[in-house]
């Protein structure tokens, strides 16, 4: 008998698992599809700088040395794998937009169907994370650096929900599991190295909510932490050995520990400030339907006395609004970091509400929660797809990216393909659409104008730009002020060096209200007489009324 049972439910579980296969694949097809739709939409500038950072690393510049942004280098090690495989340009980003959407889905339905949830939950999560993870007001269809720490974050918390766990005191199973998790975590840090934070979070749920509560539980959970910590520690550690032997350690040190105090200021204000009107903001009321359901979700488990999972799920919260708020900077698409928790959180919700409704309404009753859900964020995230990828742009960001975009396209018909650029200003994608590599190292103004490497960047700069003069520099007006102040808003007065030396070789830096953008040739160049250029120069009035949203 029971060898029939099995030989007849085998092919159940096959068919079973090609129906999720199938079901995974065609989401990924859509996101795929979506995603193709903003292909062309004008590049915000941190996804261009992470590209031309990439593009420069794979012509042999070196990160932090000789080209150098805030971060720790994997986004940038990300961006040079896709440039070779599919090139400098949309196309690299466009693969990494749908790869790493795709990453986070499957970890989506992992997480959702792990601690007894099942595939329908696992299932319900994956659609809930198709629909909102291009989400616009969210900035979420391009891939800001919130994509690359979602994949990482939610298999962490995928794998941690799976990790094996034996009452037999000589299984070992969970060591290489918690080498696995590990990796995962360290890669989101090296991302971003906040994500450490999740770390902490998920080790404190664990400990002090092991399985069955019980001390040999709570020990295992301190050795699997442990072993987990050592992984991360151990990444860092040859990192950090890594940048020493190149002669790097110095810079990468100031980078990691010194540099954020000055781009953020007081972390213990910023939590506090993120727990008022930043804590809800209205970019996240289009998933007010899943935030509802979690809720309603978490506070039956409680009751109910499943609890474990939802702990771990109250630990992924706690990280992500610590990590959201810690930098001080409210910028839309760091709100992305809930969009795979509250996926998972709603599906588990549909688990928890046939524990809680009659018998007779429990096959559809929480099915029907669900569609409504869903049919709520369509209604919000379906019209925008008859909006052209330049209007994307505008809603999301402002005129800036527009308006860059088109300034890049005109300069790109009369520059010579051996002349170069230069951008005195925050808008590396001229770099990026002009196809011209930059003579700087660096490209954010707020860098040059106040922190602990403003020196350095900025007579690292002027003695590349001696060095190597560009044939056009790109003024950026926004940047231009009475007096140098940084971080935000970040502006160079007359009496920074590389405002002076732009002023002394190339044409006045002053105040311009009229205009987003001036172009200056190299006096003396043939770029200079040329009647595309100066006919340009009359033009950039066409400009007017860009105010830059610096996210």
């Amino acid at each position: 008998m029971s060898d029939q049972i099995e030989i007849g439910s085998s092919p159940q579980r096959s068919a079973s698992k090609r129906f999720v296969l199938l079901f995974l694949l065609g989401l990924s097809c859509f996101i795929f599809v979506a995603r193709l739709h903003t292909y062309d939409e004008p590049v915000e500038h941190d996804i261009t700088t992470a590209a031309v950072i990439a593009n420069e690393m794979r012509a042999g510049r070196h990160y932090y040395s000789e080209v150098w942004e805030n971060k720790p280098p994997a986004v940038h090690i990300a961006n040079v794998i896709a440039q070779d495989l599919f090139g400098y340009g949309r196309g690299s980003i466009y693969a990494l937009n749908v790869a790493l959407s795709i990453i986070t889905l499957l970890g989506v339905y992992v997480a959702a169907s792990s601690s007894g949830m099942g595939r329908t939950a696992g299932l319900w999560a994956a659609v809930f994370w198709t629909v909102i993870s291009g989400d616009l007001d969210l900035q979420a269809n391009q891939p800001n650096l919130e994509a690359f720490m979602n994949g990482p974050i939610i298999w962490t918390f995928a794998l941690l929900l799976r990790q094996p766990r034996s009452d037999n005191a000589s299984d070992k199973s969970y060591i290489p599991w918690s080498i696995a998790i590990g990796c995962v975590l360290a890669l989101a840090s090296f991302y971003k190295p906040q994500c450490a934070i999740y770390g902490i979070c998920f080790a404190i749920a664990l400990v002090a909510y092991p399985p069955e509560l019980s001390p040999k539980r709570r020990k295992q959970a301190v050795r699997e932490f442990l072993i987990i910590a050592t992984v991360g520690a151990a990444a860092w550690a040859a990192f950090f050995a890594y940048f020493s032997v190149t002669g790097r350690f110095q810079i990468l040190y100031t980078t990691m520990f010194v540099y954020p105090r000055y781009y953020s200021g007081n972390v213990f204000i910023n939590l506090l400030s993120s727990l008022g009107r930043h804590l809800y903001p209205t970019q996240l009321q289009v998933i007010s339907p899943l935030i509802f359901l979690t809720l309603v979700g978490g506070i039956i488990a409680w009751f109910k006395g499943s609890r474990r999972p939802w702990v771990l799920l109250i630990a992924y919260a706690v990280a992500t609004q610590v990590t959201i708020g810690i930098s001080g900077r409210f910028y839309s698409h760091y709100y992305q970091l809930w969009l795979p928790l509250f996926a998972v959180g709603a599906s588990w919700a549909m688990i928890q509400l046939t524990h809680v409704i009659r018998e007779q309404f429990a096959a559809w009753l929480p099915q029907a929660f669900a569609v409504i859900a869903l049919l709520f964020i369509l209604q919000s995230e379906l019209w925008v797809y008859s909006m052209s990828p330049q209007q994307w742009s505008k809603r999301e960001y402002g005129n800036v990216y527009a308006a860059s975009e088109e300034l890049a396209n005109e300069i790109k018909k009369f520059l010579a393909p051996n002349e170069t650029l230069y951008v005195f200003g925050s808008e590396p994608s001229f770099y990026f659409l002009t196809n011209r590599r930059p003579p700087v190292g660096f490209f954010f103004i707020q860098d040059a104008a106040g922190g602990p490497l403003a020196g350095e960047l900025t007579t690292k700069a002027i003695n590349d730009l001696e060095r190597n003069p560009p044939d056009l520099v790109i003024l950026m007006n926004d940047v231009i002020g009475e007096k140098t102040t940084g971080p935000a808003p970040a502006r160079l007065g007359p009496e920074h060096p590389l405002r002076a030396w732009v002023s002394q070789h190339y044409c006045p830096v002053a105040i311009n209200r009229n205009a987003a953008f001036s172009i200056c040739a190299r006096p003396g160049s043939a770029l200079e007489k040329r009647k595309a250029y100066q006919d340009l120069v009359t033009e950039l009035s066409i400009y007017r009324d860009v105010t830059p949203d610096d996210n």
